[in-house]
């Protein structure tokens, strides 16, 4: 239960920044199952599962999910992995596995998709080749590997294989219609080498924690940049210097904005651009309404937080508001939602093996189930 084990949320705020990152590991006030079982004298693999940065020690090897880029991932780093690199396999292996063969994606128009995370395909091939490698080279008692790619484009291509009720073209729909079901092709192929590889006396489960279903129409305040060039805090100069301001990271989703102030700036000068720039934003106002656009700025240690009210945006999304006397549509600091399809119940549990009832339909398991019941199969 999230009270319990303190992860409420996929993100947190970072103290330093003020910027919305993935949760970590040292967060969590429990025992996870890995460390359970290291605890019992069980060899474990946990590979690319989610809170696992940074990484704990464990008896066998734990591999963290900490990865946007796999050409980001180094063979001699020593914080992505327990053990290190180094103590697992050679660096010609290590940059094997980073390879991908018959790329899902070679027939997507990559303009056509901006926001796609095109970096996933690498990050699954990257965790599947490992998790062959070590079910190859290693005995483990338990072995767990997170495949994140069926998510991704399931939230990008969903209303190419669904297309009721969206405006997409039948050339886009023939192109792209069997991207998802190729992805879960690729899924059941790595299930099926794991199952090869784990033998008849190994119980095997498949856990998904949602569905997927058709996205409602939605904007997401996304053109944070513009706001800041149309308002003319995007450069100001102070003195000889030049303090650029922008949005970083980009999160086209949270309606709370990370501004950062760049520049060879002194303190003084820092803190004089910080709030000319708070300023311009905290007097712009909404024409129809005269409200105020956006309501607490928050300090950080590199610029300062736009906290925007979703609902209040959307409701205004018809109105207009005035910057330096000029008239901007609020819609147009939005963009439309770029994933039609989202998250929904029910989720899916398989469990497949020794011991195991066959063609038995479980009616009430959720995810709390799944913990409990595998400790219980290995006698814990």
């Amino acid at each position: 239960i999230p009270d319990k084990h303190g992860i409420l949320d996929r993100l947190m705020q970072d103290p330093d920044s003020g910027v919305n990152v993935p949760v970590t590991s040292n967060l969590r006030k429990v025992k996870a199952i890995w460390n359970i079982l290291s605890e019992s004298n069980k060899k474990v693999g946990i590979i690319h599962y989610m809170v696992t940065w940074p990484p704990g020690r464990v008896n066998g090897v734990l591999i963290s999910d900490r990865v946007v880029d796999i050409r980001d991932i180094n063979y001699l780093s020593k914080d992505h992995s327990y053990p290190g690199f180094t103590n697992i396999c050679s660096e010609l292996e290590f940059n094997n596995f980073k390879k991908v063969q018959d790329s899902i994606f070679s027939n997507i128009n990559k303009n056509r998709f901006p926001y796609f995370w095109w970096q996933i395909e690498g990050i699954d091939n990257f965790f599947e080749n490992f998790s062959k490698y070590l079910l190859k080279n290693k005995k483990f008692d338990f072995f767990c590997l997170y495949l994140e790619g069926i998510d991704i484009v399931s939230h990008n291509f969903w209303q190419f294989i669904f297309p009721e009720g969206f405006s997409v073209s039948e050339d886009d729909i023939q192109r792209y219609k069997d991207v998802i079901n190729n992805y879960y092709i690729w899924c059941d192929k790595v299930i099926g080498d794991i199952l090869k590889k784990a033998g008849k006396d190994t119980a095997v489960f498949i856990v998904s924690d949602h569905g997927f279903t058709k996205a409602p129409g939605r904007y997401l305040f996304s053109k944070v940049d513009y706001l800041l060039e149309i308002s003319g805090i995007s450069k100001i100069r102070k003195g000889q210097e030049t303090a650029i301001l922008r949005n970083n990271p980009s999160d086209i989703w949270s309606f709370e904005k990370n501004i950062e102030i760049i520049g060879n700036l002194s303190e003084k000068e820092f803190y004089e651009a910080k709030q000319k720039a708070k300023n311009v934003l905290k007097n712009i106002r909404i024409k129809e309404t005269r409200d105020h656009l956006f309501g607490n700025l928050e300090d950080t240690k590199a610029g300062f937080l736009i906290k925007a009210s979703e609902s209040f945006m959307k409701e205004n999304l018809k109105h207009h508001i005035i910057i330096n006397n000029k008239e901007y549509k609020i819609k147009d600091l939005f963009i439309n939602n770029i994933y039609l399809g989202e998250h929904s119940n029910p989720a899916v549990i398989i469990i497949s093996g020794k011991h195991i009832l066959r063609n038995k339909k479980i009616t009430t398991a959720n995810i709390y189930d799944i913990t409990p019941t595998i400790l219980y199969y290995m006698g814990l």
